[in-house]
């Protein structure tokens, strides 16, 4: 069957790249060529994580799927063809809890006492089950003591607020030592498996709580095995996944090495207490090692800040590799986190936060201010924009984009109800799993699935059609089957031709941006130039108190800021064929003050 695994993967390749405009990927060499590996992913794109980890790690691997997920038709069969290995997920049969539940002061160390107030835990909650907290994760149940009273052997991940009355949700116990069984049998045939230990998608902007049993998977096959067990992390990072021809970079880690010299007395030990404190411990490994290469914040709008920060700080010469903007990113995350009380830090961040909202209110885009040449008061010459060559390369740049509309419009006609059909079914099918979801935020993580999936059966059967009105007007059989053959290829090109029409669109739309607020982009970039400064001048003072190893871990040397440019033109930002056009003399001197055009914070 390794053909048939063969053709699978490419063919999951292909979908991939057509739906994502650009697919990097970082630390291929972190991954084993032989021997057992699990891979561990986050999980924010639902049936797509599977496909886009099968097919940059140039491993054959065997995913752990929920037996829920197996049952549909479409994706259990693509499961089926990679030998996917069925899970019981305890939320999948979880049913809400009557009443509400308080927990005393104090209550932090198992045993743990819960208290319910029109509770009925006899009927309800049996030893094992485990109470799910929105927020706080689960705690396992130990054993009821009446309806209103039961006690936790493992405690939540966050702790409970004390003496509120917390709605809640009951995991029956559910017996996976099948599944165990199964994945100790593949890793002992040195064969992969592919997990993503969150234990459901989710479009959160951090990572969940991982679950124990990859922890239980790894532990077991070291010790039923001679051989070592490798743990690759797999970082998918979406930028707006859930939209067609976005992007992705996919980031491989260092392996956690599960071998003898790790301490196995604890998981071996007939205590329970010991065996669940070895878990613990080779799961915040494995917590570590994803978070070092996936980039997490506390909501949207803190990674929105991250970003621009980011963006700020990068000198505008410099073009990052992939690997070197995600190191760089989670850095800023990181000393968000540890700083962003600090006096020092906060008006900058306020500012950063300002500013943002500025250009969102004014329509524009931090690479246009960034072009923007500094303000005469520095003395710097601005670079200037010519009303009448700049409507003339508007009008071509029209012309260019009509013709390419031109050409894409038939396969975008053939293609339309497939479009929208998909658009429509997805955002229902976002509605229904964030109503089935107690994590999710607005179900973005299902909607490119369901895209490619309804894609996946709608578009054969529209070629089918096509084909048959082919041959209606044809009655050539050869000529049908031509047609069948060439219209995926006709509906790519359509997608790449209309792409390009899109960009030069939005090139026009940029160009007059510029012009119509050209005063404000002046304002802007003294504003952004202060920003810069200060963002930089934090990262030298504070870098020391997030990393000690800061100036010999450097992202960005001091070399690469003293190499800035000191005179940057808006042309630079623009293609070729714009740079000329926006060099002529300005007849009408324009003069500004940021007090008039702004009311500007301090920085």
């Amino acid at each position: 069957m390794g053909w048939a695994r063969s053709f699978w993967t490419w063919f999951f390749r292909t979908v991939l790249h057509i739906f994502f405009r650009d697919i990097q990927i970082v630390g291929q060499h972190h991954i084993p060529a032989t021997g057992p590996v699990i891979f561990v992913g986050n999980h924010q794109n639902q049936f797509l994580d599977g496909m886009m980890l099968l097919v940059t790690c140039h491993r054959n691997v065997s995913f752990l799927v929920a037996a829920k997920s197996l049952a549909r038709p479409l994706v259990g069969f693509f499961a089926r063809q990679l030998d996917s290995i069925p899970v019981e997920r305890a939320q999948d049969s979880s049913l809400k809890g009557l009443g509400t539940l308080q927990v005393e002061e104090n209550a932090l160390e198992p045993p743990c006492t819960l208290f319910g107030m029109g509770t009925r835990f006899t009927e309800q909650v049996t030893p094992g089950d485990s109470i799910f907290v929105e927020g706080h994760e689960t705690g396992r149940v130990s054993c009821v003591v009446s309806d209103t009273e039961l006690v936790l052997d493992t405690v939540f991940a966050k702790p409970l607020p004390p003496y509120i009355s917390l709605a809640y949700r009951i995991y029956k116990k559910t017996d996976q030592t099948g599944l165990y069984k199964a994945v100790w049998q593949a890793l002992g045939k040195q064969k992969c498996i592919g997990i993503f230990p969150e234990g459901g998608s989710h479009d959160r902007s951090e990572l969940l709580p991982l679950k124990a049993g990859v922890a239980i998977m790894a532990l077991g096959a070291r010790d039923k095995f001679e051989h070592d067990i490798r743990i690759v992390p797999c970082g998918l990072n979406y930028f707006s996944g859930h939209r067609f021809r976005s992007r992705v970079i996919v980031e491989f880690g260092e392996p956690v090495l599960v071998t003898t010299d790790q301490n196995l007395d604890g998981w071996r030990s007939k205590d329970s207490r010991v065996r669940r404190e070895a878990c613990n411990a080779l799961l915040a490994d494995i917590t570590d090692s994803l978070h070092g290469v996936t980039i997490n914040a506390s909501d949207y709008e803190t990674l929105e800040t991250i970003y621009a920060i980011r963006r700020l700080y990068q000198p505008s010469n410099l073009k990052l590799e992939p690997a070197q903007y995600l190191a760089l990113t989670r850095r800023f995350a990181q000393g968000y986190t540890k700083l962003k009380d600090n006096p020092h830090v906060i008006p900058v961040l306020e500012n950063v936060r300002a500013y943002t909202s500025t250009l969102t209110a004014l329509g524009l885009k931090d690479y246009q201010v960034e072009g923007i040449a500094p303000s005469e008061s520095s003395g710097q010459k601005r670079s200037p924009i010519d009303a009448r060559e700049l409507y003339r390369l508007g009008m071509w740049r029209f012309f260019v984009a009509l013709s390419m509309w031109v050409l894409a419009f038939p396969g975008a006609i053939l293609n339309l109800p497939v479009a929208a059909f998909a658009k429509r079914m997805a955002e229902r099918k976002a509605e229904e799993a964030l109503k089935a979801s107690n994590v999710k935020i607005t179900g973005r993580d299902v909607i490119a699935s369901y895209k490619v999936l309804i894609g996946f059966v709608l578009l054969p059967i529209f070629y089918t059609f096509y084909a048959s009105v082919a041959y209606w007007l044809s009655q050539s059989f050869f000529v049908a089957f031509c047609v069948f053959l060439v219209l995926p290829f006709f509906s790519y090109a359509t997608v790449r031709v209309g792409e390009e029409g899109a960009l030069e669109i939005l090139q026009i739309r940029s160009l007059f941006t510029i012009k119509r607020s050209e005063d404000k982009l002046f304002a802007l970039r003294a504003w952004r130039d202060e920003l810069k400064s200060s963002i930089r001048n934090l990262v030298d003072k504070l870098g020391p108190v997030v990393d000690k190893q800061f100036e010999e871990t450097r992202i960005i040397g001091k070399e690469a800021f003293e190499g800035e440019p000191q005179k940057e033109r808006l042309a630079d930002k623009l293609d070729p064929r714009t740079q000329h056009y926006l060099t002529r003399p300005r007849k009408r001197k324009i003069s500004f003050s940021l007090s008039s055009d702004f009311d500007l914070p301090n920085s």
